[in-house]
């Protein structure tokens, strides 16, 4: 069957378009991508279909294609983002399962997502996994990784647990799928179909009978359809006897993967997507997809106003409508939810972010619009990974760079038509690794680079002679000189530059071939290098320093796989035997650091596996700390870090997707002249403790804020803060203000003025 494809351009996000996309402090908001699609279900509506992916869950409309897609993540209310089953019941509610058992529901009526309980994800099995979700009058009967649960929604509570479907079966078996057909749940086992009946005892093993299919495979599908219940497996299609003693083959011989069924007809996703369907068990037509949509699909519902809708594993959903396929209909997003590297350029206002394997994106926060580049589109080759992005704000090009290859350069990098440059290993200069010989043009160099103080580009590569620091040569186009680290070949990734020139490289977490050497340092003055070791007894806690930065008092900071250390002297590298102080971070011991960065008031955000720590300019106190479980951030294992000081706004890379949290520490404003306080008016009740925020200050303010009648109210130390500061609309005794109008100062050492602006308080 010949199938035309159109691909649908819809208006993703229409409102995020039209303003400003500034986040309030405290907002958190979630990118993941959407494209990968698990599983799929109408809405009790019939207008919308709705997906479930890696990275959340979203609907769009089958009827009208310039309705915005509603996208939701853990930052709408879901429990976690990463689905694996959904359905909607007549009542319009949309029920989602994820991969570690979270369970929740959308309900249409309010459009508010509420958590279902933690009993799937409490329970003591390994696996949790929610594989299908099914309705049978005032029952939800959930298949899972160990079994099946049942769910009273009137109630609000998990009535039953199923561990163990039969006597002959194992506890916590997997069920890939459950259905209710007649008076019996039919369950999808490795080893055949369990079933019993509804009103039976589920949780007695001896409840439960057997249909083994030892020689067709695990059954992958079930369907009830035209009064039978059809049985999918590797092997083929089937149905079960009307005596429920065995299996009946029917003509259809292709491995299935999923069963869908209409009002009129079956239909039949195999394990290579194609969709294959019958009206009567024994004719069936096929549309041979893949190839015409370029992904395979993994999911299949027949749907009303269309044919049916599908869901691909990287090209989003799409509908057939007549001849045609309407395909990559998704969010907008990153292009995959691994976010290997992040770059915050400020002469760009955009966020640059490496996907790996999947390719990069470019995010604009002005409208939350992304350009995503896949790798093998086009822009990027097949296989090339993308470990790290750069914006190089001198030459106006962004630098790609991966292990086992030379950087890419590319130029109108979100423009109509971007050109891209592979740079020649060999004419580049760049050092080859020791591994291979210097015709294999083999370099490798995974690390970001950075602009160093006179706008040259720096980067670090692996070098079999130890010149693995590399700096692009002025007035050249892309060719480098290196410099010495160590004597010995090696791996390097991170790297900073010190206040007085010189250059500290540390290398990869767990690279292992060569093995890690700690930090190595070049002194740009009279080309001398050494290196500061890692391990038992030595100065650093770990030879794996992953990351790595230069703070405001000239001290580097060593983030490694056993906590944060700080070397307080690194101007000691011009002595003939240099001895560095080094100082640890004691509530970070143990932790293993991914990503390190530095807010607007000189803050350092620490990225470990166990979620971000804020730690105070000098490192002596906590500040804060995010995990999963005490704020929205996405993920725990915390990649990357890049921060937008002049908006105060942090962007967290995670194996997840992207969180970006807007914080008050921002840079000082240069004057008073964009003082606000919001919000303005204050509407209070008595037991109320407002949070005021006053922005557009100059660095290290004091504000206090008055009577109309001079009378001094509240005074607020932000000598160690940048352009915000809060306040809780008490007195310096704790006490309410009255409501009324007030007037708010602002003084500086660092500005020849003072700012001011008045703030009304409504009490009711």
């Amino acid at each position: 069957m010949r199938i035309a494809i159109r691909v649908a351009f819809y208006s993703l996000f229409l409102t995020a378009s039209l303003h400003a996309q500034s986040l309030k402090p405290g907002e958190w908001r979630s990118y993941t991508s959407m494209r990968s699609v698990r599983a799929m279900a109408v809405a009790s509506d019939s207008v919308h279909v709705w997906a479930v992916t890696g990275g959340g869950a979203f609907r769009m409309s089958l009827r009208d294609p310039n309705e915005a897609i509603l996208a939701l993540r853990t930052t709408d209310g879901l429990k976690e983002n990463d689905l694996t089953a959904v359905a909607s019941d007549r009542d319009g509610n949309t029920y989602f399962g994820g991969r570690t058992g979270a369970f929740d529901v959308y309900r249409a009526s309010t459009g508010q997502i509420e958590k279902l309980g933690s009993d799937i994800q409490n329970a003591d099995f390994p696996g949790k996994q929610i594989n299908s979700i099914a309705f049978s009058g005032d029952t939800i009967i959930i298949a899972t990784a160990y079994g099946l649960e049942v769910y009273r929604p009137s109630g609000g509570y998990f009535a039953t647990t199923v561990s163990r479907l039969g006597t002959g079966g194992n506890r916590g078996d997997s069920v890939r799928q459950a259905i209710v057909a007649g008076r019996y749940i039919y369950a999808a086992m490795f080893n055949g179909i369990a079933y019993a009946q509804v009103d039976t005892d589920l949780p007695t093993p001896s409840s439960w009978s057997l249909i083994a299919d030892d020689t067709e495979g695990p059954v992958m599908a079930l369907a009830y359809f035209g009064g039978n219940v059809y049985v999918g497996t590797p092997k083929g299609l089937f149905t079960i006897y009307a005596d429920r003693s065995g299996l009946l083959k029917t003509p259809f011989l292709g491995s299935i993967d999923r069963l869908a069924t209409s009002q009129d007809s079956l239909y039949i996703l195999d394990v290579s997507g194609n969709v294959n369907s019958t009206k009567d068990g024994q004719l069936f037509t096929t549309e041979s997809l893949p190839g015409a949509i370029g992904s395979r699909v993994t999911a299949l519902t027949p749907a009303p106003y269309v044919t049916y809708a599908l869901g691909t594993i990287a090209n989003g959903i799409g509908y057939a409508a007549g001849s045609a396929i309407h395909m990559s209909i998704y969010p907008q997003g990153p292009i995959g939810n691994t976010i290997e590297g992040l770059h915050y350029s400020p002469s760009t206002g955009q966020l640059y972010v490496a996907n790996k394997g999947d390719g990069m994106g470019l995010f604009r926060p002005e409208n939350e619009s992304w350009t995503n580049y896949k790798t093998g589109g086009g822009v990027i080759p097949a296989g090339r990974l993308v470990e790290n992005v750069f914006y190089d704000s001198v030459r106006n090009v962004t630098w790609l760079l991966s292990a086992g290859n030379a950087p890419m350069v590319i130029e109108g990098i979100g423009t109509a038509s971007p050109s891209v440059l592979q740079i020649d290993g060999n004419a580049s200069g760049l050092p080859i690794t020791g591994f291979y010989p210097r015709s294999s043009d083999y370099v490798s160099a995974p690390g970001q680079p950075i602009l160093d103080n006179t706008g040259r580009i720096v980067l670090t590569t692996y070098a079999g002679d130890g010149k693995a620091l590399s700096i692009l040569d002025p007035g050249t186009p892309y060719h480098f000189t290196n410099y010495k680290l160590l004597d010995a070949y090696a791996t390097w990734g991170c790297i900073t530059q010190d206040l007085e020139g010189n250059f500290w490289a540390g290398g990869f977490i767990w690279q292992n071939a060569p093995s890690p050497q700690g930090v190595s340092w070049h002194n740009m003055s009279n080309d001398a290098y050494g290196n500061v070791a890692g391990g038992s007894g030595l100065p650093l806690t770990s030879n794996y320093v992953n990351a790595l930065l230069t703070d405001q008092d000239d001290e580097i900071w060593c983030g490694t796989s056993n906590g944060l250390q700080i070397i307080s002297n690194p101007y000691a590298m011009v002595d003939p035997n240099p001895k560095f102080f080094i100082r640890t971070v004691d509530f970070l011991r143990l932790q293993i650091i991914h990503a390190m960065a530095t807010d607007g008031v000189g803050n350092k955000w620490i990225g470990t596996e166990n979620g971000i720590f804020v730690v105070s300019p000098d490192g002596s106190d906590s500040i804060a700390r995010f995990t999963k479980d005490n704020s929205p951030l996405i993920d725990n294992t915390i990649y990357s870090l890049a921060i937008d000081n002049s908006h105060g706004e942090a962007y967290v890379g995670t194996p997840s997707g992207i969180s970006r949290f807007s914080t008050i520490f921002k840079l000082g404003k240069p004057d008073y002249s964009q003082i606000r306080v919001y919000p303005n008016p204050i509407v209070q009740t008595t037991e109320e403790s407002p949070e005021v925020f006053i922005d557009g200050l100059v660095a290290g303010s004091t504000v206090k804020i008055f009577t109309l009648d001079r009378k001094l109210v509240a005074a607020i130390n932000g000598t160690n803060l940048g352009s915000t500061v809060t306040w809780n609309g008490r007195d310096d005794l704790g006490r309410q203000v009255a409501g009324g109008e007030y007037l708010v100062t602002a003084t500086s050492p660092q500005a020849s003025s003072n700012g001011a602006a008045k703030l009304v308080i409504v009490r009711k």
